[in-house]
């Protein structure tokens, strides 16, 4: 059985990077200033359930322009950004508290496999994924 605590995620170093809120019916974020411009891993905590985690999947992509994406890229085509702001929307308009937070890895060694570069980001999230088994991923 895997575990979904806040504390497990806060052990493997992630602290709180914001939240979403509803302005009216629109969906909004506020986002801590150290983690704003940073390629994460992020999580969505829902009364200290993890409910989900992502990753700022390319090497330009920021956390306030994935977090964008879930306000934005709302087409058929994104389904994952259209389900994700679904939940988050129902879970604030039960009022309930949806926190992001994010994991920023040491990244002062470069990780390589015979000569491959590995990043380091997207290693981490489907083990993350698997330990911490968010109902909101698919």
């Amino acid at each position: 059985m895997s575990n979904k605590n806040l504390n497990d995620l806060k052990n493997f170093g992630f602290e709180e990077a914001g939240e979403w809120y509803l302005s009216g019916d629109k969906l909004q974020y506020k986002l801590d200033d150290r983690f704003k411009n940073k390629r994460v891993i992020y999580a969505f905590v829902v009364e200290d359930e993890v409910k989900y985690i992502g990753i700022c999947d390319s090497y330009n992509t920021t956390l306030q322009v994935r977090m964008d994406r879930y306000l934005k890229n709302l087409s058929e085509t994104n389904r994952t950004n259209v389900r994700i702001n679904e939940e988050i929307k129902k879970k604030l308009k039960l009022n309930h508290k949806v926190e992001i937070y994010a994991l920023l890895p040491e990244t002062k060694d470069k990780y390589e496999f015979n000569g491959i570069s590995i990043d380091l980001i997207r290693g981490l999230e489907y083990p993350l994924i698997k330990k911490f088994n968010p109902e909101w991923n698919k």
